[in-house]
């Protein structure tokens, strides 16, 4: 009941972040960080969701998922805007309000999924929605002509397909461990 009760939460405040960055381009913090906190505090109190059986270890469980949530992030935030620092200032002539190849409301994302999911889901989730961005992305620039998405759905969609077992971890053995 318990599990099925965040399970439930997680989902839905990942449904409830994709909309709002999709229809915004923002990343409320009280979702985010609400839900790390959450993600926390269900890994204490259901220990075994990462393979622990005191609530110390499920805690550092989900705070390893968390801390590579937030390093992977930060580093794809910080290589992505030096990668792509001319792309980047042709696209803020046309709209001033984007600053880096990855927001920081993604990075924080990113860390909340880790958090709930574990270490091991990170690098999956973030492939998933790094292979479905790049495909929406090419047929949105195709019919829009325009080349802007925010990152928050796909990462979304990629944490919520991992976590009801959309693809089998053994796809992912070689990220996983």
């Amino acid at each position: 009941m318990v599990e099925t009760m965040a399970d439930a939460v997680f989902l839905a405040d990942l449904a409830l972040i994709a909309v709002i960055d999709a229809r915004r381009r923002v990343i409320p913090d009280g979702l985010s960080l609400g839900g790390l906190v959450f993600s926390l505090a269900v890994s204490a109190v259901l220990p075994h969701r990462h393979g622990a059986v005191t609530p110390m270890d499920g805690l550092a469980a989900s705070l390893a998922g968390a801390g590579l949530g937030l390093a992977v992030g930060l580093i794809l935030r910080w290589s992505g805007t030096l990668l792509l620092r001319r792309r980047l200032d042709a696209v803020r002539r046309h709209d001033p309000t984007v600053d880096a190849a990855l927001g920081m409301g993604d990075v924080k994302l990113l860390a909340f999924i880790g958090a709930f999911l574990g270490w091991s889901g990170v690098l999956p989730v973030l492939l998933v929605a790094c292979v479905l961005g790049a495909a929406v992305g090419v047929v949105y620039r195709i019919v829009s002509g325009r080349s802007v998405l925010p990152f928050g759905p796909f990462l979304c969609v990629g944490g919520a397909a991992w976590h009801v077992g959309v693809f089998p971890a053994s796809l992912f053995a070689g990220l996983t461990g």
